[in-house]
């Protein structure tokens, strides 16, 4: 690999590391609104007579949006490190 190859490889790798950075706000967001709308369903779920039936679909609900975020979190952490590493 020649030096003029490897440096665009670098400046590439860079940009790509930048613009995982941008985009991570975008996907943030997208996982507050999800929460914002998981809290106003399962409000709603709570104000409802039969707590006892819905109390499962409330724990799921509660639990997708969570487990979401630790993996979208997982994922950007993983995709950042080899980002960063080629950016080297």
């Amino acid at each position: 690999m020649s030096f003029n190859s490897f440096a665009s490889f670098q400046t590439d790798a860079e940009f790509l590391a930048r613009e995982h950075e941008v985009g991570r706000a975008s996907l943030t967001e997208v996982l507050r609104f999800s929460r914002r709308e998981r809290d106003a369903i399962v409000e709603k779920v709570d104000e409802l007579k039969s707590k006892q039936l819905l109390r499962r679909d409330r724990q799921v609900l509660v639990k997708m949006i969570e487990d979401r975020q630790r993996e979208f979190d997982a994922c950007w952490q993983e995709r950042k490190a080899t980002l960063t590493s080629h950016g080297r």
